[in-house]
């Protein structure tokens, strides 16, 4: 389907769900595909329409993935990701970064965003990129812009005018827990998880996904909408109990109420301390397993003789 219509389609779906008491729009990752530059995004045309859509209904706050894109003219602020575009005609040079990112827009706020920062490799990242930069090419696109993306150190939070802060959890991200332990220190009452799952097809690919949030809502006590393009959007209670859970390619627009929650658990302040001290213990209980066996086999052996006697 073109962009235009998916996305009439789309607001068209909001518009008609959307109540005096929603609070919150989720769309998917990548739901806007086309290129959107932050250093202009309150002029950012494929944003219009969501634009128009949040100041019918003022009360709202929008979540909703994008392909972002950040200009330099500075070159100390480029990044080993940074990308260059030379415009032969006008003598030119253009240097960016790309993004899968998340933008949060309200009415009468400025538009924030957040970049996904743990990249499927291969598809959404080269290693060694100061090095191996001219790999970027091998990469595959799975549904955005293909070549390695820029990413961020802090793991940003979304707050809405209301006070509420929420983690805004883009795909891949989702299925580290102590990674995704990192919005909750940053007072995340909720957790959003906005994923393009098409690209695993109808396999069991993306129901495992979608499993992997049952964990983040069980290790944070937070619940999580999480809204799939292709996949399973589903709500997940603290419990991990999924409700109202969409079929694959299954076009439908879901609304719930989620409990906000701002206590953080054991897991939250200490991640995954259990399972690395597990491993420790393993080696260590290794080590002292084989060093007993060792000094057994060092140890003196008394010999025992011993005699036949025959008898005619």
């Amino acid at each position: 389907m073109p962009y235009g219509k998916m996305m009439d389609k789309m607001v068209a779906a909001s518009e008609a769900a959307i109540r005096p008491e929603t609070e919150y729009l989720v769309w998917p990752e990548t739901a806007i595909p086309e290129p959107v530059w932050l250093d202009r995004i309150d002029r950012a045309v494929p944003l219009r329409k969501l634009e128009i859509l949040r100041d019918s209904f003022p009360h709202i706050t929008t979540i909703v993935g994008i392909n972002g894109f950040m200009r330099y003219d500075a070159p100390e602020d480029r990044t080993v990701t940074t990308r260059t575009l030379i415009n032969e005609r006008f003598n030119d040079t253009l240097w960016y970064d790309a993004f899968n990112s998340a933008i949060q827009m309200q009415y009468d706020e400025p538009t924030v965003w957040y970049h996904k920062s743990k990249l499927v490799p291969g598809a959404e990242r080269m290693p060694y990129p100061q090095v191996l930069k001219f790999l970027d090419v091998f990469t595959i696109s799975l549904g955005g812009v293909s070549g390695t993306y820029g990413t961020q150190k802090e793991r940003t939070v979304f707050t809405n005018s209301k006070g509420h802060s929420v983690a805004t959890a883009i795909c891949y991200e989702s299925i580290f827990g102590e990674y995704v332990t990192r919005y909750i220190k940053n007072s995340a009452g909720l957790i959003f998880i906005i994923t393009n799952d098409g690209w695993w097809g109808d396999t069991g690919g993306y129901k495992q996904h979608c499993a992997y949030a049952r964990l983040r809502a069980i290790e944070n006590r937070r619940d999580i909408a999480r809204s799939a393009n292709t996949g399973i959007s589903c709500f997940i209670d603290q419990r991990g109990d999924i409700r109202q859970a969409t079929g694959w390619m299954e076009d439908a627009v879901i609304s719930d109420t989620l409990l906000y929650n701002t206590n953080k658990t054991f897991y939250t302040l200490n991640g995954d301390v259990i399972g690395r001290t597990s491993v420790w213990l393993l080696v260590l209980f290794t080590l002292m397993a084989f060093v007993k066996a060792r000094s057994s086999d060092m140890l003196p052996r008394k010999k025992i003789g011993y005699g036949i006697s025959s008898y005619l």
